[in-house]
């Protein structure tokens, strides 16, 4: 009866190799978990406070 053994050899290897097979297509085909939200932005720079007024230009003599 080795023909017997033969085939559950062979059965038996090809069960194993679809259930790897089915196992990777699984491992594809699974959602991907969720993106974890990247590190708080920095705060916003505050504006510059406005310039000082440039004081008025000294007449010229005529």
């Amino acid at each position: 009866m080795a023909t017997g053994k033969i085939s559950r050899a062979i059965l038996a290897a090809t069960v194993l190799i679809v259930a790897v097979g089915a196992a990777g297509s699984a491992d594809v085909r699974a959602p991907s978990p969720p993106v974890p939200p990247s590190a708080p932005a920095a705060p916003p720079v505050p504006e510059a406070p406005p310039a000082p007024e440039a004081p008025p230009a000294p007449e010229l003599p005529s």
